[in-house]
């Protein structure tokens, strides 16, 4: 939308807010202007999880796909019989899984550490992807005895 449209959909916004008389109308058509010009301008983006593990699966290596088929074997099998010796089984199977994909993970880490100077774009994406920050929006609308009313932050 340019500057000029901008500025023509918020007069038009405002003529409408203003001609009407009780607050409360000219807040609920306030909150329904906002939340469709917030569905057709804000972009939202859908993250299928089951595919981001699906793809870490991937990345694996065969041995290690089939050390971890067996670690979930071993566990099944411990389950159904509660047998100690099944459970040390699954244990050595479930070290011998950490053990390779940490394996995994520190060759892939080295790799893009050599290549941090010619492959910038690889190097970024692994140091985002290790960063835990997350940013939250705070409610602008808070329910209140059953009204919806601008939610006030003081901190």
């Amino acid at each position: 939308m340019t500057k000029e449209g901008m500025k023509a959909f918020t007069q038009e916004w405002t003529k409408q807010i203003e001609a009407e008389e009780c607050i409360e109308t000219q807040w609920k058509l306030f909150r329904d202007k906002l939340k469709e010009a917030e569905e057709k301008h804000i972009p939202s983006k859908y993250i299928n999880y089951f595919d981001l593990r699906k793809s870490k699966l991937n990345n694996l290596n065969k041995e290690t796909r089939e050390a971890i088929r067996k670690k979930h074997r071993c566990w099944q099998r411990y389950m159904e019989t509660r047998d100690q010796e099944k459970f040390r089984e699954h244990t050595k199977q479930r070290n011998k899984v950490k053990k390779l994909t940490r394996k995994i993970d520190k060759d892939n880490e080295s790799s893009i550490a050599k290549e941090a100077k010619s492959n910038a774009k690889k190097f970024w994406k692994h140091v985002k992807s290790k960063l835990k920050t997350a940013t939250t929006i705070l409610d602008l609308v808070e329910e209140i005895d059953g009204e919806e009313r601008i939610a006030i932050s003081n901190k």
